[in-house]
């Protein structure tokens, strides 16, 4: 099985979807991550962190990785060149299942990134959004997954 694993930020994937990561990894399932951008060093007390943590924890994973620099914060502007990124990974990774931010997020970036999945996946793979309960005004979670204490201490560890 392809899963693949969207996120706005560096963080996103294993604040929002890290448990299912570890288990999609544990289960040897074909692993992809996309990152839409790069950390803005105005808006974060320590630059480049997030960034930093990520590799550290999936530099050395059987992981397919699609990284890109736009910038954070302006993911809205830039619509349509993720869209047509999203197509091009479709034809490319063949996702069964795609795990992205929630449409109703409040951040631009997440709504933006969120909203695109939907678009380009929508016929093709099975679309599971994660939820940042700070970022949603209203939560109404419908689809559960069922996580391991394996999978739990492997999140922890993801975003610590």
């Amino acid at each position: 099985m392809n899963i693949l694993f969207i996120g706005s930020h560096f963080d996103d994937i294993e604040l929002g979807a890290g448990g299912y990561l570890s288990k999609c990894l544990r289960r040897k399932y074909k692993v992809g991550m996309v990152i839409f951008s790069e950390p803005n060093d105005k808006l974060l007390e320590m630059p480049n962190k997030r960034k930093e943590e990520f590799f550290h924890c999936f530099n050395d994973r059987d992981i397919k990785l699609y990284l890109y620099d736009l910038e954070e914060t302006k993911l809205p502007e830039k619509r349509q060149y993720i869209l047509q990124k999203l197509e091009e990974i479709k034809e490319e990774f063949k996702p069964d299942v795609v795990i992205c931010p929630n449409p109703y997020d409040s951040h631009q970036d997440h709504e933006t990134v969120a909203k695109e999945c939907i678009r380009s996946f929508k016929y093709v793979s099975t679309i599971i959004s994660y939820i940042f309960p700070w970022n949603s005004l209203e939560i109404k979670p419908n689809y559960f997954i069922k996580l391991s204490k394996e999978d739990v201490k492997n999140k922890l560890k993801m975003i610590s």
